[in-house]
C-alpha cells in the first residue's frame, strides 16, 4: 500500500488496519473525544499523537429522521425537478448506456441552518440531487469504473435552486430503479483517517513509533465506532477497498501512475463531500458505498465533484 507524504514529496509504505468486518469504520461520537485523545497518547509518541488528533475531521452523520427532526437529506423516492420551462432540468443520462437512477438529495438550506459542522464550505441554498447508474437499467452490462475515466458520466450531482413549490416529483424512465423514500436528519460526528489515507498523518515519522503499538491503537478504535449505515457529509471517507482519494484521482488525471505529480497532487487534495452507504432498501452492488469528492474543502460548486464507488 502506498501513501504520499505531502511534506517529503515522496511515497512511503504503510499498513492498512482491518478488523474481522473489514476496514475500520472511522465515524465516532464527539463526546468520545477525551477518550480518543487518551488512547492516542497511550499508544503513540507524543508528537505523532498530536499530529494524528489534529487530522481528525468533522462530519455530519445522516440518520433516519424522527418526528420533529429537521430533514437534511432524503434517499430514494422521486426527485423534485423544476416545472417551469426556463428552469427545466432534464433527467441525467449516461450517453450510450441509459438513464441514471435517483439516489437522493441534500437540502442545502437545511444543512446551512442546522449548525452542524461538515468541515466544508457549501452553498447556503438549493437542493443537491444525486444520481448514479447502478446497472439495473441494462442488466448490469455497464459499470462505473476508475479504470475507464469516461464512465464518470455514470454519476451526477445536480444543484436545483428553484423553490420546492415550483417543482414536482418526476419519475424516471421505465426500468430505472426507484427505492422507498427515507428521510434523514443530521448528527454531529468526528471522522478518523485510515492508516493509509493519502493526506493522513505519517504515523511512522517518529523513529520511536512501534508497529505493534500502532496495530493495537487502530484495533482499539473499533470501540469508538458509530454503527452503519455510514451516510455522511464531509469528513474522512470510509473506504471498503482502495483509498477513494486515489480512485478519484484516477478519474481526474486519467491514470494511476504513483510517480505522476498530477496524480499525487490530486490524491492529496481530494476531500469527501458525500458518502452514501447501502441500506436494506437501497443497496449499491454487493452492499457498496457511493462517494463524491472535491479538490480541497471548498464545496461551493459541488457539481464539479468526482464520483467513485466501492462494493464488498
Amino acid at each position: 500500500m502506498v501513501r504520499f507524504d505531502a511534506l517529503r514529496g515522496n511515497a512511503t509504505t504503510t499498513r492498512t488496519f482491518r478488523t474481522e468486518r473489514g476496514r475500520l469504520m472511522t465515524l465516532i461520537d464527539p463526546d468520545r473525544w477525551a477518550d480518543l485523545s487518551d488512547l492516542a497518547h497511550r499508544h503513540l509518541p507524543a508528537a505523532v499523537a498530536r499530529e494524528w488528533l489534529g487530522s481528525v475531521r468533522p462530519a455530519v452523520h445522516l440518520v433516519p429522521a424522527q418526528p420533529g427532526d429537521a430533514v437534511i437529506a432524503t434517499l430514494g423516492g422521486s426527485p423534485l425537478l423544476p416545472t417551469h420551462p426556463a428552469a427545466c432540468t432534464e433527467w441525467p443520462q449516461w450517453p450510450g448506456h441509459g438513464p441514471l437512477s435517483f439516489v437522493g438529495e441534500v437540502d442545502l438550506e437545511a444543512l446551512a441552518t442546522s449548525g452542524l459542522d461538515t468541515g466544508l464550505t457549501w452553498p447556503a441554498a438549493g437542493r443537491l440531487l444525486m444520481f448514479f447508474f447502478d446497472g439495473v437499467y441494462d442488466d448490469f452490462e455497464s459499470v462505473v469504473d476508475p479504470e475507464d475515466p469516461s464512465s464518470q458520466a455514470g454519476a451526477r450531482l445536480i444543484r436545483v435552486t428553484a423553490p420546492p413549490h415550483d417543482c414536482a416529483p418526476t419519475p424516471g424512465a421505465t426500468g430505472v430503479r426507484v427505492d422507498p423514500e427515507l428521510r434523514l436528519t443530521g448528527r454531529q460526528a468526528l471522522t478518523l483517517p485510515e492508516s493509509d489515507a493519502p493526506a493522513g498523518p505519517n504515523l511512522f515519522a517518529d523513529d520511536e513509533t512501534e508497529v505493534a503499538e500502532v496495530d493495537r491503537f487502530y484495533l482499539s478504535l473499533q470501540h469508538f465506532e458509530i454503527q452503519r449505515p455510514s451516510h455522511q457529509i464531509g469528513g474522512w471517507p470510509i473506504a471498503i477497498a482502495d483509498e477513494t482519494e486515489h480512485e478519484a484521482a484516477i478519474f481526474a488525471v486519467g491514470d494511476d501512475d504513483a510517480t505522476d505529480p498530477r496524480f499525487v497532487h490530486d490524491s492529496l487534495q481530494r476531500r469527501l463531500i458525500l458518502q452514501i452507504d447501502s441500506t436494506p432498501t437501497s443497496r449499491w452492488g454487493d452492499a457498496g458505498t457511493l462517494y463524491w469528492l472535491t479538490l480541497g474543502p471548498d464545496a461551493t460548486d459541488p457539481t464539479s465533484a468526482i464520483f467513485t464507488w466501492q462494493s464488498r
